[in-house]
């Protein structure tokens, strides 16, 4: 590595170099988090990275790493946002056993065109990834390879890709149409085998904002109380029909009701991300205690997981009991101007990553016949 012949008081301007090197060579599309290249400069590369020791071969490094292969331990890890990553204040990653489940069913994919991106097994053929990876100027690019389980003893699992698709997942929103070309930032990708039925793949899960639904439940429930209550002030049989209609509107909401008022509001669940950020090298990356942050109708989720360039079409991810569930696909990010109060603005970082009402079927997308 050129960082080898470098003084230490030299690694930050060359880091920011290499940050822009891997915007310049890996994006495709405004804003989203850029596909990185295959032979992409990484920082963070070492096995050893963030395990908060300095590992470099320099003064105060262990060096068990190259100069320059061990960065956010040695430098620190305070982070904001850059045009290649959104940190939000701190760069909490940590790398990811890819023997171990469920890592080991997020791969990188390798495109033919020098391009990558992050995508994860839901079937025994079938990876889910950002459209945009496979999106160039309005027609699909998809020739290339995905590799996995990487840290496996029998070596990794690879396939080629055989054809893609891009769904239709997000509905009209304006941050959507100015980003991108299509409507939409999730896409399947079919491979010539199956590696899924070898390491095992993951369920989607449709993710949405429960707030206003309850919000809505509350209102009804509440209606449904006062004319209860209102029934009394009646005599005879509007009484009687008034209470008996007041009641089984309570019957009708009450089970409904009970799941959805009671239910675990998303914005508080822990939700994890992986992907191969453009700085880990061959290395599976991500964080492990975020949250989702904003709901938009579209299905765009902005949500404070750390994202780097080629973390896009890379999960985020929740457990549920041994289970684990893909919500979501890393999209983009963005820095804009947004009012606080009182005509004052602020600097408002958000990553983005895109959900979907509706579970992807693998079967209807490439047939029967996979």
């Amino acid at each position: 590595m050129i960082a080898r012949h470098l003084s230490t008081g030299g690694m930050s301007l060359l880091v920011g170099l290499m940050w822009g090197v891997i915007l310049a060579m890996g994006a495709q599309a405004q804003n989203t988090v850029p596909a990185a290249t295959s032979d992409r400069l990484a920082p963070n590369a070492c096995d050893l990275a963030f395990n908060n020791r300095c590992d470099e071969r320099r003064p105060g490094g262990t060096g068990l790493c190259p100069l320059g292969g061990d960065y956010a331990d040695c430098e620190g890890r305070e982070m904001g946002y850059t045009p290649v990553a959104t940190f939000f204040g701190y760069d909490d990653r940590q790398l990811f056993d890819t023997s171990a489940w469920p890592w080991r069913a997020i791969g990188e994919l390798y495109f033919d065109t020098g391009s990558s991106c992050t995508g994860v097994l839901i079937s025994d053929d079938v990876v889910l990834t950002a459209a945009h990876c496979i999106v160039h100027y309005g027609a699909l690019v998809t020739a290339g390879e995905f590799i996995t389980a990487r840290g496996r003893v029998e070596g990794p699992a690879r396939a080629r890709i055989l054809d893609g698709h891009v769904l239709d997942t997000v509905r009209d929103d304006p941050d959507v149409r100015r980003f991108f070309r299509e409507n939409s930032d999730w896409a399947l990708l079919k491979l010539d085998t199956p590696v899924g039925a070898d390491v095992g793949y993951l369920r989607v899960e449709a993710v949405s904002d429960n707030r206003p639904l309850r919000r809505d439940l509350i209102s009804f429930i509440a209606l449904a109380v006062i004319t209860f209550i209102a029934s009394f002030a009646l005599k005879g049989v509007e009484r009687r029909g008034l209470q008996v209609l007041a009641i089984l509107g309570l019957l009708v909401l009450g089970g409904f009701a009970a799941r959805t008022l009671f239910g675990e509001d998303p914005r508080l669940e822990r939700v994890w991300q992986a992907g191969y950020s453009g700085d880990t090298g061959t290395n599976l990356s991500g964080s492990t205690d975020c949250r989702l942050l904003e709901f938009r109708a579209s299905g765009l989720i902005g949500h404070n997981c750390d994202t780097v360039v080629g973390d896009s079409g890379s999960p985020l991810l929740v457990r549920r009991g041994q289970d684990w569930a893909i919500i979501a696909v890393v999209s983009h990010m963005s820095r804009s101007e947004q009012e606080v109060s009182f005509g004052r603005t602020e600097l408002v970082d958000r990553a983005y990553a895109v959900s979907s009402s509706v579970v992807p079927d693998p079967e209807a997308v490439f047939g029967q016949d996979r």
